[in-house]
Parts: C-alpha cells; structure tokens; sequence
C-alpha cells in the first residue's frame, strides 16, 4: 500500500546553489525502483533566503509633468530567480488615497487597505524583472503631491523588506513671468536694464523656476537684439 515519508536533513545548503533530491522504494517482494522520473521521483531546487531589493528610477525628481511610465531596476543574488515586481501610488493631497488596480486607477482605497492596491509592472529585461516598467495611466492632478513605492518578490517568495519610495509633486502648470520694466505703453528716455519676477504656479504650491529668457525686438524692422546688436528680422 502507498504510504507517505519524510525526511529532515540539515545539510548547510548554500545560497545560489542547486540540488537534486532523489527517492526510490523497495517493496515487500524485493523489488526495487530503478526509475526516477524527473518532477515524479527526482526533483532539482536552487536555495535562495536572499532578499530582492529595487530601485525606482523614474520618476527621480521631487517635480514632474508626466508620470506615464514609471520604471526601475530589480536585484536578487540569483538573478534569475525575482519573480515579480509590484508598485503602488499613494496621493498624499487630502483626501489620502492609493489608487485602485481594479477601479481604472481611480484613487479610491484607504490607507488601512494599502496592501490591496498593489499593480503588477512588466518586465523589459533579461533575466526577467532586473529591468522593469509600469504604465501607471493615472489620473494625476496637477499640483497635488503622490507617493510611489515598488516591492520585488523573487522565486522562493520572499519579498523586499524595504520598498523603494519616491515622493513628488505632479506638475502640468507653466510658470509666469511679468515685466516689470518698460511699464507697458510707456515712452522711456533711457533704459539700462529690464526688469521682471517669475513665479511657478499655482502659487500655493509652485516649485522653483529654473530658467528665464528674454526677447527684444525692434517693431520698426522686426530686428532683435542678441546681446551685441540688432539682427533679423526675427
């Protein structure tokens, strides 16, 4: 009759290495086994306890204006052994919320059911998931702030005990720039410098403004000045 076993070795198995485990019987009338069939009676693992981790690579800025695609990178001591790797995104602007995998991206689930609203990326590597992207297709609304977080899992199912994190501001909105000096419609008799200020907007929670340029032109001619003398027309 079939009946079931075990057996406890404690041999030091070493990460990243593979074994093969072989069972064969002998019953009652002394016949014994001399088959063994690999996935039946002969059965290789790899022992991994190692940790995956990740990295999220874009978005890497605390501001951005399109967040389609977010991407990263995923590490584990068996390189072919990450399984999976899985993304969530938190609105930090109030109401607090994750969006949803199942309710078109929808920020809709609580925070105490932040474990429900994790999204599978897609792997663009070899081996599997060392690169790896997500297109998020979520409503993102400008000037709110989001916080993304990326987990990997490798083949022995162990997941990374610390996620990757990016927090940032989602921002769509062009900053503004006024000139101050001319005074428009004004008749000047000298002019040594231009004057002006520049925002980011919306101004309760714009960033910094990173470049200003300026253009002078000459409406007589339609010349413009390039900072020694009048060329064109523009």
């Amino acid at each position: 009759m079939p009946g079931a076993w075990t057996y406890a070795p404690n041999p030091p198995y070493v990460t990243g290495d593979s074994y093969i485990v072989s069972a064969r019987a002998v019953d009652n009338a002394g016949n014994l086994q001399d088959v063994f069939t690999t996935g039946t009676s002969s059965n290789t693992f790899t022992y991994n306890t190692a940790v995956p981790t990740l990295a999220i690579t874009y978005p890497a800025q605390p501001r951005h204006r399109d967040l389609a695609i977010l991407s990263g990178t995923a590490t584990d001591a068996i390189p072919t052994s990450l399984a999976q790797v899985q993304v969530r995104v938190r609105r930090l602007s109030a109401p607090a919320r994750y969006a949803d995998p199942l309710g078109a991206g929808a920020f809709n689930i609580l925070v105490a059911n932040a474990d429900t609203a994790w999204y599978t990326a897609a792997s663009i590597s070899a081996p599997l998931w060392t690169g790896w992207t997500l297109s998020s297709g979520l409503p993102f609304v400008s000037s709110e702030q989001y916080s993304i977080e990326a987990r990997a899992l490798n083949q022995a199912g162990t997941y990374s005990t610390t996620y990757s994190t990016r927090t940032l501001i989602y921002d769509t909105n062009p900053p503004l720039t006024t000139v101050l000096l001319p005074v428009t419609q004004s008749t000047v008799s000298a002019l040594p410098q231009l004057t002006g200020d520049s925002n980011d907007q919306p101004p309760a929670n714009g960033g910094l403004v990173s470049d200003i340029r300026l253009r002078l032109v000459r409406l007589t001619d339609g010349f413009f000045w390039t900072g020694s003398g009048w060329s064109g027309p523009s």
